[in-house]
């Protein structure tokens, strides 16, 4: 593996536990990725749980809203709190990064502010879709590490926005094709740019793909993988068309 390249943990998969579980966690603190990434949402009594999904597990109806749910019922369902998470990586997440990635549309001030004072705050990336919401951060939280997460069809245009705040940007390319990254100018960027790909294969590939060519001036080059898709990868459009 090219030592430029870092592997994240996405969702901290990969180590036969749940997606965003502790014991996940815990497995990708202890493997040799560079760093591991999880989502929160907020309950109803303004706890932060570890989940990717708006809804409380389940595949039953009725389907409940996480941010109607107070953690109490979400522990239930056993979703970790993103509490817990903190307190375990100030002694197990080594010299590895943490992304956390907030799912709904705001900050906690009093989060950010206990991560922006802890040992953790330059391990910490805080991870959202929203430019204006990191740029509001960036003005109260400075010491923070910043990441815009940009999907095709919801992303906003920003060649003509200044980005040079964020730490790094995500890129989210669709099942059915490879994102057009020249749209978005990235040749003149500071930032470190993650690539999300859908199985490890999948993700090397993508290294030799020529659109990559000239595309990444910032060393270290960065590799978003998703390591243990069960996708069918003839599914997958080839990314050097």
């Amino acid at each position: 593996m090219n030592p430029a390249i870092k592997i994240v943990a996405h969702r901290a998969r990969g180590f036969q536990h749940p997606e965003n579980s502790l014991p996940a966690i815990i497995a990708a603190y202890k493997s040799s990725v560079d760093e591991v990434e999880i989502d929160v949402r907020r309950c109803s009594d303004h706890t932060w749980v570890v989940h990717h999904s708006p809804f409380l597990p389940g595949f039953a109806p009725p389907f409940k809203l996480i941010k109607n749910t107070d953690s109490t019922t979400a522990q239930g369902k056993q979703l970790v709190l993103l509490a817990e998470v903190l307190e375990l990586s100030k002694s197990q997440l080594g010299d590895k990064r943490l992304r956390i990635e907030f799912k709904d549309s705001f900050f906690s001030g009093k989060l950010l502010e206990e991560i922006a004072r802890s040992e953790l705050s330059e391990k910490v990336v805080v991870t959202a879709w929203s430019l204006p919401l990191l740029r509001q951060v960036h003005e109260q939280f400075p010491r923070l590490q910043l990441c815009l997460s940009l999907v095709e069809g919801f992303s906003i245009k920003i060649w003509n926005q200044d980005i040079s705040f964020l730490d790094s940007i995500c890129i989210v390319p669709t099942l059915s094709r490879m994102l057009p990254i020249e749209q978005f100018r990235l040749r003149n960027l500071s930032p470190d740019l993650y690539v999300v790909s859908h199985s490890t294969e999948w993700g090397r590939r993508l290294l030799t793909a020529s659109w990559c060519s000239g595309v990444f001036t910032k060393d270290p080059m960065s590799l978003l993988h998703l390591r243990d898709s069960g996708l069918d990868q003839s599914s997958l459009a080839d990314p050097s068309v």
